[in-house]
């Protein structure tokens, strides 16, 4: 296996935060009832929750792909 043990550990990092991140943003609809309940609000507020939580969440790929230009840039020798 290429990288050895290292590599092993940085994809298996890498899976549990993308269980984690998806997981938490895929079952948001679980708390949706109780929060409308507990907020006293209509459907449409208590959904932008889930709508900012993953725009945040997909809209933050950009940022970290400009950042990982950046840094590559910084870190070539010549």
């Amino acid at each position: 296996m290429e990288g050895g043990l290292e590599g092993a550990l940085v994809v298996a990092a890498a899976f549990c935060i993308q269980i984690l991140v998806f997981g938490t943003s895929q079952s948001i609809g679980m708390f949706y009832i109780q929060w409308q309940r507990y907020f006293s609000r209509w459907g449409a507020a208590v959904s932008l929750v889930g709508s900012i939580n993953l725009g945040v969440f997909l809209g933050a790929g950009m940022y970290w792909l400009l950042l990982l230009l950046i840094s590559s840039k910084a870190w070539k020798v010549k």
